[in-house]
């Protein structure tokens, strides 16, 4: 959501292709404005202000060679992209990403070499948007993907996910610290959850 309308954009359609056309939510209507520069499927997202953020992502949902780096910055007062520096680390997918104030935090995925088997990442970043930089922070406790991050304007909470199994963890990132703490299971193991 950016103020009162809801941006949809990236994903896959019915058939499997990728969906480039950016849609926005207004007032009951949906209205097309535009196309994204690139294919965004299994990518995360952030908003910050008028801005969202995108990083990563796939242009094929049954190929994880094809996840990239990529980050792509979106201004819904002006319609325009821009492209900014590339998320550090191998590229990924199915990954998430939090805004605590001007500063996102991005963690973990899944990545794949060609000819290689795909593999968890444990790595996460601080992506700060008034200087379009990257900043290492401490690994994630674990490997993982698709589980869900959520921020509450101070920490940042992840939520479940997949390592070699469904994971029912609830993580806290304090940003300040740079830890993270064991603060919760969940009911059930959960993947993929938003």
């Amino acid at each position: 959501a950016v103020g009162k309308d809801i941006i949809l954009l990236g994903g896959v359609d019915g058939g499997g292709r990728p969906n480039k056309d950016v849609y926005r939510l207004r007032k009951g209507s949906w209205d097309k404005i535009g196309e994204s520069p690139a294919a965004f499927i299994f990518p995360a997202y952030a908003t910050v202000g008028e801005k969202i953020y995108v990083f990563g992502g796939s242009s094929n949902p049954a190929d994880v060679t094809t996840a990239s780096r990529n980050v792509w910055i979106y201004d819904t007062n002006s319609n325009k992209w821009d492209s900014g520096p590339a998320i550090p680390g191998g590229p990924r997918q199915i990954f998430s990403a939090a805004a605590v104030g001007t500063d996102i935090f991005v963690f973990g995925g899944i990545t794949q070499r060609s000819g290689e088997p795909p593999h968890n990442l444990d790595d996460a970043y601080r992506f700060s948007t008034k200087t379009n930089t990257w900043t290492s922070i401490k690994k994630m406790p674990i490997a993982m993907r698709a589980f869900w991050a959520g921020a509450d304007g101070k920490f940042v909470y992840l939520l479940g996910g997949y390592s070699d199994a469904g994971l029912d963890t609830v993580y806290r990132y304090l940003p300040k610290a740079d830890k993270y703490e064991l603060i919760s299971k969940l009911p059930q193991p959960l993947m993929d959850t938003k």
